[in-house]
């Protein structure tokens, strides 16, 4: 009883328990192995496009099969894939021991991407997934596993940036954009408590009677550094943050305050 109870423990230690596949501690160690003998490997990480909406129509008890079935499928890959993890979420990940050419690696992805791209009929709902994938390779580009993982979900990101069923292996500028992105991010911080944004006012005239009928309030960053900055040059990063709330709600206070002085 004690062995097998210990072993129920193991399991839950070491494996998702909605999918059954290795959890994210689990696949560290499995890569911390690897690259110890020291050896070549390749670590590919996994990620639904739209998951989150299909999570929302569908319902989480679907979007749990979903991930059953995306398991079942990465379970199936045949070698070189020796572990298969569920990193949290609708993201996965694989490693590719002894793999040591990068194209090898890339043509792997993107066989990967096709078998999740299949039709799945789930509770009668017909549902077609794409996802993308982002690798990394040691000792090409880390030979620790943190930074290896690290690096093939920065690839992951930039992927996903480029659009649904894409693969990318990791390069050096990726990390500097993600680096650039968090500083980026800080700013925006500072720029909100600071109280840096500012309304501009584009007038709308009727160009029949030349009367002035409104005006379009335009924003801009009074940036401390750089002078005052237009809209694209922070928008779409701030459309991105859970900052732009509040921004929207100062933007829309500002402009009534203004108004009505």
């Amino acid at each position: 009883y004690d062995q097998r109870e210990n072993e129920q423990l193991n399991r839950q230690a070491n494996s998702d328990p909605l999918t059954g596949l290795l959890n994210r501690a689990r696949f560290y160690s499995c890569v911390e192995r690897a690259l110890s003998r020291p050896r070549p490997a390749v670590v590919l990480m996994i990620d639904v496009d739209g998951f989150k909406d299909l999570n929302d129509t569908l319902g989480p008890d679907i979007g749990d099969r979903v991930l059953q079935e995306i398991s079942i499928r990465l379970k199936s890959v045949p070698p070189p894939a020796s572990h298969v993890a569920r990193m949290g979420g609708d993201e996965f990940a694989v490693l590719l021991p002894d793999i040591t050419d990068i194209n090898e690696a890339i043509s792997f992805a993107q066989t990967i991407v096709t078998l999740l791209a299949k039709p799945m009929t789930i509770a009668k709902n017909k549902i077609k997934l794409s996802v993308c994938c982002g690798l990394a390779c040691a000792p090409l580009h880390a030979q620790e596993a943190l930074e290896l993982v690290s690096d093939a979900d920065l690839a992951l990101v930039e992927a996903k940036r480029l659009g649904s069923g894409r693969v990318l292996s990791f390069v050096q500028e990726f990390r500097s954009k993600a680096t650039f992105r968090r500083s980026y991010g800080l700013e925006l911080h500072r720029a909100v408590e600071a109280g840096e944004f500012m309304l501009f006012y584009q007038p709308q005239i009727n160009l029949v009677s030349g009367r002035l009928t409104g005006a379009e309030a335009l924003i801009r960053w009074r940036h401390p550094e750089r002078g005052i900055l237009p809209p694209i040059s922070f928008l779409p990063a701030l459309e991105k943050s859970p900052l732009v709330v509040a921004v929207g709600s100062w933007l829309l206070n500002e402009a009534c305050a203004q108004a009505a002085y």
